[in-house]
C-alpha cells in the first residue's frame, strides 16, 4: 500500500506540477489534532455520529450532507480541510523529506 502511495503521489505531481501542488496527508492524525483524541471509531454509530458533528462545526456548508457521509467521505472531507490549512500555512509538517512529508494542522 506504501509503495502504491507513493507511486500515486509521483503520477499524480507530474500531472499538476503547473497546477499546483501535492500534499500527503494522514487524516487520523488531523482528526487528533483537529478535534482531540476522545473520538469513538468511526465504524461505530457513536463514533460517525460525533464526526459528522465535528465536520458540520469546521465546514458548515457540508451539514445539509453529512448524513449520507461514511468513514471514507469524512477521511476525504478531513484531508480536503487539513489541504485548506497547509493552503493558509495554519498546518504542520512532520517527518522529513528523504522518507516524505505529511501535513497536520496545526
Amino acid at each position: 500500500m506504501i509503495y502504491r502511495g507513493i507511486e500515486l503521489k509521483t503520477s499524480i505531481s507530474r500531472e499538476v506540477k503547473q497546477a499546483g501542488q501535492v500534499i500527503e496527508v494522514y487524516p487520523f492524525a488531523s482528526k487528533v489534532r483537529l478535534f482531540g483524541t476522545t473520538i469513538p471509531q468511526e465504524t461505530t454509530r457513536q463514533g460517525m455520529g460525533l464526526l459528522r458533528g465535528k465536520l458540520g462545526d469546521i465546514l458548515p456548508t457540508l451539514r445539509p450532507y453529512l448524513d449520507m457521509f461514511d468513514h471514507d467521505l469524512a477521511d476525504a472531507a478531513i484531508a480536503a480541510y487539513t489541504g485548506l490549512l497547509y493552503h493558509q500555512n495554519r498546518a504542520e509538517t512532520l517527518g522529513d523529506s528523504e522518507d516524505g512529508l505529511i501535513f497536520i494542522p496545526d
